[in-house]
């Protein structure tokens, strides 16, 4: 069970944007390790992909999973609900 702080907002960040890095997430969250515990617990949860790549330097890219979007639509729902009320 996911029950991080921010993990709602990583979800919508990476739906707005489609794919992002990781140095992108600070947008989120300024704290790395942060990042990376909450990002964990999404890919465990499949609802997130992470890829790792180390040539020229290490990159982390951030996609959702099909379970992932349809999380981030309903977010997206739950936000407009209480904005209208």
């Amino acid at each position: 069970m996911i029950g991080l702080a921010h993990a709602a907002d990583m979800i919508r960040f990476i739906y707005d944007n489609n794919q992002v890095y990781g140095s992108e997430l600070r947008a989120v969250t300024k704290n790395y390790s942060t990042i990376v515990q909450i990002a964990r617990s999404l890919e465990e949860a499949g609802l997130i992909t992470i890829k790792i790549k180390t040539s020229p330097r290490v990159t982390h890219t951030y996609r959702l999973t099909e379970k992932g979007k349809l999380v981030a639509k309903k977010l997206k729902e739950i936000e407009e609900i209480i904005v209208k009320s």
